[in-house]
């Protein structure tokens, strides 16, 4: 047997197996990746500059030989607020809340609160456009600014969210900017205080910061530097932060007022088939074998990321084809971020090429509603910027994002990469 044959026919060695981390950072349990759990910081956080925090409680010798199904549902719980408030410490989101300084009190800035205010019970009163129903309507101008009164987070996100919205408008205005960064850095800050000590009185108020987060958010991207590119992870990552929210808090609920305005509301999750395989047969191609030689595909967890990704980028096509109810796919829009693995949101963070790509679809279906406020016109900067950076092998796989965009891929002129 010659050299050649012999390479060929030598078993493939094994794929090393590690063990998942029991006791990891909550950064690192927050973008689900490995933690070597060295402390005070791991190694991931160091070599990132991530703020590293683990929980009070030391490792249990047994730890990796206790059974999920003996986990008190009190230590559930924890876990996820702890996934939830990592969140609100990841390195696109920091800096807002360790580098503001609060407006200082003043006649101007009481004026200045008053008019974001009654912008917001006016025009901000429904995030979700043609909203079915009075109660929600109203929820949204009478109960959120009533119960903001006596919740600082919900309090600076509405002041935020109004101050983004007015932006679209006055672009130059530098108060309203300023506002819009320094109550975000406020809401975030006493959003996490508040996911420290989650309970009946301030459940909803939580909810509904998660809410104004997540589409202010959104909104911010229309005017984020995108030269050079950096994926809008502050938008997906709050999404995460979201998720974590929603799956503790609901244990708490004082009233009806987020079932009645929120989770009542199309579409139903829990009930929708958003991650059913028929959803990925207009987007199989997305999941083909990439350019390069060794091909990120060939790992399951990963592939089951994009397909899970991919599926609901299948679901949010279909509900547009169907012609679903323009208040029913906003909601489905924006919760993409809600909804999407942890690890696809690491893989755009990684700035590989299918995330991109993948990414880039999604931001096709969301600007064909340029006419929401929190959408315009920011999805065409995003695939335009997100061309620029894929490499040459890959940007045919945008010729149908681009085409949903109004683009031409042979005809515009892209930077090459």
């Amino acid at each position: 047997m010659d050299a050649n044959e012999h390479r060929h026919s030598s078993p493939r060695p094994k794929k090393a197996f590690h063990k998942k981390s029991r006791n990891g950072c909550q950064t690192c349990r927050a973008r689900r990746v490995k933690c070597d759990e060295r402390r005070p910081i791991c190694r991931h956080c160091e070599q990132r500059q991530l703020s590293c925090t683990f929980s009070m409680a030391e490792p249990s010798p047994n730890s990796q030989n206790e059974s999920d199904s003996v986990v008190s549902s009190s230590v559930l719980r924890q876990r996820v607020l702890e996934q939830a408030a990592a969140t609100l410490s990841l390195s696109t989101i920091l800096p807002y809340i360790n580098n503001s300084t609060p407006l200082r009190e003043s006649a101007a800035r009481r004026r200045l609160e008053l008019r974001l205010m009654h912008n917001f019970t006016e025009c901000f009163m429904k995030p979700f456009p043609d909203h079915r129903g009075a109660h929600k309507v109203t929820g949204w101008a009478t109960e959120v600014p009533r119960m903001a009164f006596q919740h600082e987070n919900l309090m600076c996100s509405l002041f935020a969210s109004s101050a983004t919205y007015l932006l679209r408008t006055n672009p130059e205005d530098v108060e309203l900017f300023r506002a819009a960064e320094v109550y975000l850095a406020l809401a975030l800050r006493s959003q996490q205080q508040a996911l420290a000590n989650v309970e009946t009185e301030n459940a909803d108020a939580i909810c509904f910061t998660g809410v104004l987060l997540l589409l202010n958010s959104t909104a911010k991207m229309a005017w984020r530097p995108i030269e050079p590119y950096t994926p809008p992870l502050e938008f997906l990552q709050i999404g995460i932060g979201f998720q974590s929210v929603l799956a503790i808090a609901k244990d708490f609920y004082k009233s009806s007022k987020v079932m009645m305005i929120t989770t009542n509301s199309e579409p139903d999750f829990e009930k929708e088939p958003i991650f059913a395989k028929h959803n990925l047969f207009p987007f199989l191609h997305l999941l083909d074998a990439g350019p390069s030689a060794i091909d990120e595909l060939t790992d399951p967890e990963t592939r089951e990321t994009y397909e899970k990704t991919v599926s609901y980028i299948g679901y949010l096509h279909r509900s547009i084809t169907e012609n679903d109810p323009i208040y029913v796919l906003s909601r489905k829009i924006v919760s993409f971020a809600i909804v999407v693995p942890q690890g696809f949101v690491q893989c755009v963070e990684d700035k590989r090429p299918r995330a991109l790509v993948v990414l880039a679809y999604y931001f096709a279906l969301m600007s064909r509603f340029r006419s929401i406020w929190w959408i315009g016109r920011m999805p065409l900067r995003e695939i335009t910027a997100i061309m620029n950076v894929l490499p040459q092998e890959w940007h045919e796989q945008m010729r149908w994002p681009l085409t949903m965009a109004g683009l031409d891929l042979d005809r515009t002129n892209f930077s090459r990469s």
